[in-house]
């Protein structure tokens, strides 16, 4: 149980960092214009995984046990 809360957390902590670099690289305009959708789209499928990573956390399944 508590190698499922350390990987939720650590996916937690790898999902808020893109979030926030992609918001500051889309803000600044730090990127060309050929790369804007991947790096806008990556958080948003990122964030797929996670809630199937909350929802693993939920109900209590270790799919690397």
């Amino acid at each position: 149980e508590t190698k499922v809360a350390l990987r939720s957390a650590a996916w937690c902590l790898i999902w808020a960092t893109s979030l926030t670099l992609s918001e500051i690289v889309i803000i600044n305009q730090l990127i060309p214009e050929s790369l804007f959708w991947p790096v806008a789209l990556f958080p948003a499928a990122l964030s797929v995984w996670m809630f199937y990573q909350f929802y693993l956390f939920y109900v209590g399944v270790d799919e690397f046990a």
